[in-house]
């Protein structure tokens, strides 16, 4: 899948500067500035949502955190902590 999403941006990229290529004067900045600045979208959404992320369950029971990876199990499952299929994940994570 990721060489997928490479490939992808790639080819797009090259698509951006052969447009400013041909449909910007070269004596105009905005012949490199807009390929620069398109490829910012990307990693500026990227990083906009990862605050909304939930943190790895995983990753907060190997930082001795039970109750918040708990909590984000629940929350990645959509499922009370009571359920059988979450108490199960969450013991085999934690053994």
């Amino acid at each position: 899948m990721v060489q997928h999403m490479h490939a992808s941006g790639s080819g797009v990229g090259v698509f951006i500067v052969y447009g400013c290529s041909i449909h910007i004067a070269p004596t105009k900045n905005l012949q490199y500035q807009i390929p620069w600045f398109a490829q910012t979208f990307a990693p500026a959404i990227s990083i906009l949502l990862s605050f909304f992320v939930i943190e790895s369950p995983r990753w907060l029971l190997i930082d001795q955190k039970h109750d918040q990876s708990l909590n984000a199990l629940t929350q990645l499952r959509g499922l009370p902590s009571d359920t059988e299929n979450v108490a199960d994940e969450f013991h085999s994570m934690a053994s």
